[in-house]
């Protein structure tokens, strides 16, 4: 599976999976979601920024880690 995070599609298909499933995603999945390195994961879940891997908790981080990227890079 970690073949399909390499493309756009590939990271929609495996969320969408799992969102389906109703199961947490992969470790490496959340990463490359969030773009940080997959050893960070655990650290992002332990202060509360990642409330689980669960696919839409993972997305809401994704987007909220996204916005704060951009207001840093405005600054």
């Amino acid at each position: 599976m970690s073949w399909m995070v390499r493309t756009v599609a590939g990271r929609w298909a495996v969320w969408l999976w799992h969102r389906v499933t109703n199961r947490p995603l992969p470790v490496e999945h959340a990463a490359e979601w969030l773009r940080i390195p997959e050893h960070s994961v655990e650290q992002v879940l332990e202060t509360g920024a990642l409330k689980s891997l669960h696919p839409s908790d993972v997305l809401e981080a994704a987007r909220r880690m996204d916005r704060q990227r951009r207001e840093y890079d405005a600054r």
